[in-house]
């Protein structure tokens, strides 16, 4: 892959190899290129966002226990909001979401990666639900890991063919699809998602942006 401006871009994949199953690889891989592509035709860094698109899924192969092991040893939940929206939820954040959080931290762990840039951090820690006032790197991997090739589903590809002219409206289109299939599933929607949602709708003008 060869070595991005101070990012060491071969010892990051073979860190990756040794974390996550070959298909989780290969989606890393989709998102690191999507996510360059993305950052050329928006004004972003592309190495800092081929580095964020390789990570985002760092912790993603995780089981529920060994995720809320690393919550705990991290000290996220004294620094991440409650997901849910209440200070009193008890059980292990589920994985599904952990991941992006754990895996921030653990990219920036001198012993794991020992990554400094925050904004690269912050691309994978925001990267599955998305927060408001998500910086253009941030966008740029959050979409991607939604819109890469490898993603076959008909709303990846909707996506895909927006992104590249308006990445807000992609985000958008990205988020509405995701809260639907959480809905569809009773399941509780992150409190992060609905706001990144309504940042955005505001941004975009949308209905009920005033």
């Amino acid at each position: 892959m060869g070595r991005l401006c101070d990012y060491d871009i071969d010892r990051y994949a073979r860190k990756l190899k040794g974390m996550v199953t070959d298909g989780r690889y290969r989606h890393s891989v989709g998102v690191m290129e999507t996510a360059r592509a993305l950052a050329a035709a928006h004004g972003a860094d592309g190495d800092r966002a081929s580095v964020a698109g390789l990570l985002h899924d760092l912790a993603r192969d995780l089981s529920q226990g060994e995720s809320d092991a690393l919550w705990a040893r991290y000290g996220l939940g004294a620094v991440m909001p409650q997901p849910y929206g209440f200070p009193d939820y008890g059980a292990g954040v589920d994985a599904s979401i952990a991941h992006s959080y754990i895996g921030a931290a653990m990219a920036g762990d001198p012993e794991v990666l020992g990554i400094t840039d925050e904004g690269v951090l912050d691309a994978i820690r925001h990267h599955t639900v998305g927060k408001a006032n998500m910086s253009l790197l941030a966008k740029v991997v959050f979409v991607a890991d939604y819109a890469e090739p490898g993603r076959r589903y008909a709303e990846a590809g909707m996506v895909r063919e927006v992104a590249s002219t308006d990445i807000d409206a992609a985000a958008l289109m990205k988020l509405d699809r995701s809260i639907a299939e959480t809905v569809r599933k009773g399941r509780m929607a992150a409190v992060a998602a609905m706001a990144a949602r309504n940042w955005l709708i505001r941004g975009l003008g949308g209905p009920g942006a005033r």
